[in-house]
């Protein structure tokens, strides 16, 4: 579901030929903005500070023939997290990622598939972190129905994540509490976080157009404040 619904946001993108959105708060202050390409694939993507608004993050994208993902590049205003993420693939299959913090590589994770149906299910992956010693994490992917439903630590008795599905609504489950999708017909409607630990709901609503792009978006915050974001887009020429 998920990815039929990546799949319909980037038709409508590119349908409605979409070069920039600017997300802005009641006050008319820029929260974000993202760049598309005349595929409708996000080429970068900028997040201010709901306080400051001043420019916080700058990430930069690379594409390759298949419309692959071959690069994020990370640009912050504390420059010490500034990073490169390096995507290889097999045809249109990620088989490898790596992140870099300038030069100097901190992350190197493998994805494993089943191979019976052709490497499109990811069935876990392998990592290794680099923070003076070389750390090792793995995750194990589980499916029913053909949908992802858990996500595990080998040798781990509890999942990290469960994921629920019931007609429109996709819920994952963690640790810390769930959030919740609302989707129709390859459209999301609503999202709802919940905190366990702090007890607090958040949600999002989300109004469309007639091109299928989202108009505005109303927000609860967890003290049961409401605003609203509004988007406002403009086209290639």
């Amino acid at each position: 579901m998920l990815k039929e619904l990546n799949a319909a946001n980037t038709d409508a993108l590119k349908n409605a030929g979409i070069k920039r959105v600017q997300i802005k708060n009641e006050n008319d202050s820029l929260l974000d903005e993202i760049h598309f390409n005349e595929k409708g694939f996000a080429v970068q993507y900028k997040n201010y500070s709901n306080i400051t608004y001043r420019l916080t993050q700058n990430i930069k994208t690379q594409y390759g023939a298949r419309d692959e993902l071959n690069l994020l590049n990370y640009t912050y205003d504390d420059k010490s997290q500034n990073r490169n993420i390096i995507f290889t693939h097999i045809g249109e299959t990620l088989i490898r990622y790596e992140m870099f913090f300038g030069k100097e590589l901190y992350e190197a994770c493998i994805m494993h598939y089943d191979d019976a149906i052709e490497k499109q299910r990811l069935t876990g992956i392998e990592s290794n972190y680099w923070n003076g010693d070389s750390i090792p994490m793995a995750m194990n992917f589980r499916y029913e129905n053909d949908k992802l439903a858990s996500v595990r630590i080998p040798f781990d008795t509890e999942d990290i994540l469960k994921i629920n599905y019931s007609g429109d609504t996709i819920t994952i489950h963690s640790e810390g509490g769930y959030e919740k999708f609302i989707i129709k017909n390859n459209v999301l409607l609503k999202e709802i976080i919940y905190s366990s630990k702090l007890n607090f709901t958040g949600e999002i609503d989300y109004f469309y157009r007639t091109e299928g792009i989202i108009d505005y978006s109303e927000h609860t915050d967890f003290l049961g404040k409401k605003y609203k974001h509004k988007y406002e887009y403009a086209v290639l020429h």
